[in-house]
């Protein structure tokens, strides 16, 4: 069966090409950058470089390419929306027809316009289930007490800030939270969070 791998950044979007390849679909990609358009090569049949921002285009390409089912995987940040890309003129309808600009709004706006193309967006969690992770402990050390107690707190705020549609990583110390993901990432959330709390903190990631 044919697929479209719509390609953020990061390592996810490689290890879902070659899940997807090495369980016998035929892997179209649409990659955001030519440097993911590169690593994914080896697991793609075929592969466009497309900026999110041209959303016509990328209904073009699924169109043409007669593909039905779709996944995304990989970053994709939301920082592009005011950076000064060139819009098309669908991404701008869309852009000023929503509610607010939130993480999830703008994903199931995206999505709807598939749907509409006859497009169906596949889980993550489905597609990829074998990526998740289980219940237990992963590295050598695990938490003390005080930690726990950090980890405990950090996972209230954590959910509270993925209910909103903020983030979804806190970094605390003492009961005390030093940073929270925003539109900058979790990457940068953690440095900031780490600085701020002068060495040693906890960072509490949660899905939404």
């Amino acid at each position: 069966m044919k697929i479209g791998l719509i390609a953020g950044y990061g390592k996810i979007s490689l290890i879902a090409a070659k899940i997807l390849s090495e369980s016998g679909y035929d892997v179209v990609v649409i990659a955001l950058s030519e440097s993911v358009s590169e690593n994914l090569s080896p697991y793609s049949r075929k592969s466009y470089t497309v900026s999110v921002t041209q959303i016509k285009k990328i209904l073009k390409i699924l169109k043409d390419e007669g593909i039905k089912n779709v996944l995304f995987a990989g970053k994709i940040t939301k920082e592009l929306i005011y950076s000064n890309l060139k819009f098309d003129m669908l991404a701008v309808k869309t852009l000023l027809n929503l509610k607010d600009r939130k993480d999830d709004t703008i994903m199931l706006a995206v999505v709807d316009l598939l749907k509409k193309e006859g497009v169906h967006v596949l889980k993550q969690t489905d597609t990829l289930k074998g990526l998740l992770a289980g219940k237990g402990v992963f590295t050598k050390k695990k938490p003390d007490k005080k930690q726990l107690e950090d980890i405990r707190f950090g996972l209230i705020s954590a959910k509270e800030l993925g209910r909103l549609d903020i983030g979804q990583t806190v970094v605390v110390k003492n009961k005390a939270v030093m940073a929270v993901e925003a539109i900058e990432g979790t990457d940068a959330a953690i440095e900031r969070g780490c600085r701020l709390a002068r060495g040693k903190a906890v960072v509490v990631k949660t899905a939404k």
